[in-house]
């Protein structure tokens, strides 16, 4: 009988422990959400505040790592961007074939990376089971 109640009782920790857990991140939560919409609010308020420069102003990441990510997700992007425009130009005549392949091949490079490091984040952020 005491070893159940002890096991009980273990659980019932377990869960306040939890119940504790969930009720500190959702106050986070709320306190983000109330700061987006703060920023979002301010944005529209004023004409300048909708220009691209002020996007960082709007949105920003809760937590360093948030930021990384967002950070190596744009430079992902703009190397596959990098790489269409060079494709265009070697199509138009204006790279030769030898530039193209080792420009390209530089720029893949450099995306796998960022691919690598954002999915090094990622796997930090949300651990598996």
């Amino acid at each position: 009988m005491k070893g159940e109640k002890e096991k009980l009782d273990e659980a019932a920790d377990d869960v306040r422990q939890a119940i504790n857990s969930m009720d500190s991140n959702t106050a986070i939560l709320e306190s983000r959400a109330a700061q987006i919409k703060r920023n979002l609010e301010d944005a529209v308020s004023s004409p300048k505040n909708l220009e691209p420069s002020a996007i960082e102003s709007i949105i920003t990441p809760g937590e360093s790592v948030s930021e990384k990510i967002i950070k190596l997700a744009a430079k992902y992007r703009a190397l596959d961007e990098c790489m269409s425009s060079v494709k265009k130009g070697f199509e138009k005549g204006v790279i030769d074939l030898e530039k193209f392949l080792s420009t390209i091949r530089e720029l893949a490079s450099k995306q796998h990376k960022q691919l690598s490091k954002m999915q090094r984040l990622q796997k930090y952020m949300c651990p598996e089971p």
